[in-house]
């Protein structure tokens, strides 16, 4: 055949299947080319190759066992100063990788208001201990009753 300007066109062969075009895909029965993967690409789905990013378990968070820890104590007051120190590690660990932490911030609230539970019953057993030993002295030995109150005092 001839087109329009003389040249002759070349039909390909009826046994042969013409080539896929751009945006078509291969024709049934034909093999597929695959490509070899370039040095250093990733190669998803090969063995040894590991799991891709993105997927597979999170990245552990660097504070969660002081966290934790510092959590459990702050439920014992002999031990909250412990878990202050221990949540605060926790969380400043957690933040260095762009970590939240919530048992560690827990923690922290709990060991402050621990700690400062603690130091208030503190403040008024000594004041009131002081208050008693001092009005005993005062008083002396013996059962005394001072404005409806009754002091039991010993001997110091």
């Amino acid at each position: 055949m001839t087109d329009v300007h003389g040249r002759s066109e070349q039909q390909p062969e009826p046994s042969q299947p013409s080539p896929p075009q751009y945006g078509q895909p291969p024709q049934y029965g034909q093999p597929q080319q695959y490509q070899q993967p370039q040095y250093g690409q990733q190669q998803y789905g090969m063995p040894g190759q590991g799991v891709p990013a993105g997927y597979g378990y999170p990245p552990e968070n660097p504070g969660k066992t002081f966290g934790i820890i510092g959590l459990v104590l702050a439920f014992f007051p002999v031990l909250s100063i412990g878990g202050l120190v221990l949540s605060i590690m926790g969380l400043r660990r957690s933040r260095r990788a762009n970590m939240g932490n919530v048992p560690a911030v827990v923690g922290i609230v709990l060991s402050a208001l621990n700690i400062l539970f603690t130091v208030l019953t503190t403040i008024i057993l000594v004041v009131g201990m002081t208050a008693l030993i001092t009005t005993c002295q005062e008083l002396g030995p013996g059962t005394h009753y001072v404005d409806g109150v009754e002091y039991t005092c010993g001997s110091v």
